[in-house]
């Protein structure tokens, strides 16, 4: 994983804004099309909703390439994360509000919730990955912990609205 991160590292950093345009269109594109009312098994939400914590968790993965570097990694202090993390919250927040006026879709705040999660969780991982030494074993308890909680989020993103049906923003 840290070889193939290395080998994005090479890019431009023009390349990688081009990459970052590129994910938040596929983003928007993905956004565009119609829900569906057809009722599902109850894994099928939990996993749609959950889907956005990988998918921004990619797009921070790409913000990344563009901040400075120490030693040709990125430098993800507190403030950096941070910073990329607020990108994120805003980038989802537009993204979530042009859904909104997508037939059958709806705007999410616990959307937005599970976009900024993913985006912590890949900034974590890349910035261990950044590190040396590495502990034995981190990479996959920091992959474990993205999976749960990509999960998480798609439970909570899929059963705390049926919980409170008359909050339509959840």
């Amino acid at each position: 994983m840290r070889a193939f991160a290395r080998k994005l590292l090479e890019l431009p950093r023009g390349a990688a804004w081009l990459l970052c345009l590129a994910w938040f269109g596929l983003i928007w594109w993905m956004s565009s099309h119609p829900g569906s009312q057809e009722p599902a098994e109850w894994w099928v939400p939990v996993l749609t909703n959950g889907a956005h914590a990988p998918v921004y968790g990619l797009f921070a993965c790409w913000l990344a390439l563009v901040v400075p570097r120490r030693e040709g990694w990125p430098v993800l202090t507190g403030a950096m994360r941070a910073g990329l993390l607020v990108a994120i919250v805003v980038l989802g927040v537009i993204d979530e509000l042009h859904q909104s006026s997508v037939p059958g879709r709806d705007l999410s705040v616990l959307d937005v919730v599970t976009d900024l999660v993913g985006a912590a969780v890949a900034l974590e991982i890349v910035a261990f990955l950044g590190r040396e030494p590495q502990r034995p074993g981190g990479l996959a308890r920091r992959l474990a912990v993205a999976v749960l909680a990509t999960l998480a989020c798609g439970a909570l993103a899929t059963w705390i609205p049926v919980c409170f049906p008359g909050i339509g923003w959840f």
